[in-house]
């Protein structure tokens, strides 16, 4: 890695495995490198606090979907110390390849995509444990109803689209 410009860790989620590999990344990498941590679940500060303040500055979470070559998404952290500058080459690299940046502003566990996708799994194991409906059509609500729309629509869009009275009437109830 010693001439490279980037580099992203996806190793496990396991605080000292991602501490380990960043004391040498951070020893063999050149001081213009960025790194990155694919990590969703662990707070960048606790990974960070292994690197001098130097490459601090040029370190932060990038997380990527499974199957990446896929899911254009990336959720890059907007929370540490990543300077601007260093943000906005990592910003660029991925519009470089077609993904699709989200910005993260507060280091949470699950960060964005995976906290949304954590309360659909929380509400379809719910009505499953409450015989509410079958596990195959619990899938095909959520497949051919709101998946379906959010796969073109995001969810603060398709609220502003019923009315944002209504929802909350609806939710209300």
């Amino acid at each position: 890695v010693g001439d490279c410009d980037y580099v992203i860790e996806a190793v496990l989620e396991n605080l000292e495995t991602k501490r380990t590999l960043l004391r040498q990344l951070d020893a063999l990498l050149p001081a213009h490198a960025i790194i990155a941590s694919n990590t969703s679940s662990l707070p960048l500060e606790a990974m960070e606090s292994v690197l001098p303040p130097e490459r601090r500055a040029r370190f932060g979470v990038n997380h990527w979907f499974n199957p990446a070559h896929l899911i254009p998404l990336v959720e890059l952290s907007c929370f540490g110390n990543m300077s601007e500058a260093a943000f906005a080459e990592v910003e660029a690299l991925y519009a470089g390849i077609g993904k699709q940046t989200i910005r993260v502003l507060k280091d949470v566990p699950g960060l964005v995509a995976n906290r949304m996708q954590q309360g659909i799994a929380r509400e379809a194991f719910s009505l499953l444990e409450r015989g509410i409906a079958a596990p195959e059509d619990i899938d095909k609500a959520l497949k051919f109803g709101s998946a379906f729309r959010y796969a073109t629509t995001g969810p603060i869009a398709v609220a502003d689209f019923g009315g944002l009275d209504i929802w909350c009437t609806v939710g209300d109830n």
